[in-house]
């Protein structure tokens, strides 16, 4: 299985506070529930992800669960990159233990 040590949304975690990293890649279940404000925030931010795959139509979903399989998704995005697909909705990528979710990968001519 692709683990990963840290993703986009706990890097951001543990640089707004330290203690809510550590709660929320150890002690998961003991953290407070979310605020309403908290939810609102990433309502906006799946809102946004969505406006993005408009700017791109005719793309492929590669994280299709939610949440997400990330092993699933991390395999997907290869599958589709290697198969020369030209747009991918939330393709997943894993460097170093470090996950990463793009809302939308748009490849060009000639590269990846």
């Amino acid at each position: 299985m692709a683990s990963h040590l840290l993703s986009k949304s706990s890097f951001i975690k543990g640089l707004q506070c330290e203690k809510h990293l550590f709660l929320y890649k150890y002690h998961y279940n003991e953290m407070d529930e979310l605020s309403h404000m908290q939810k609102a925030i990433f309502k906006r931010g799946t809102n946004v992800g969505e406006l993005a795959q408009k700017l791109f139509p005719g793309g492929i979903l590669a994280a299709e669960e939610s949440p997400p399989n990330y092993e699933k998704a991390i395999r997907k995005t290869k599958e589709l990159i290697d198969n020369g697909v030209k747009v991918i909705y939330e393709a997943a990528f894993i460097y170093n233990e470090v996950l990463s979710i793009a809302d939308v990968v748009v490849m060009e001519r000639g590269g990846r």
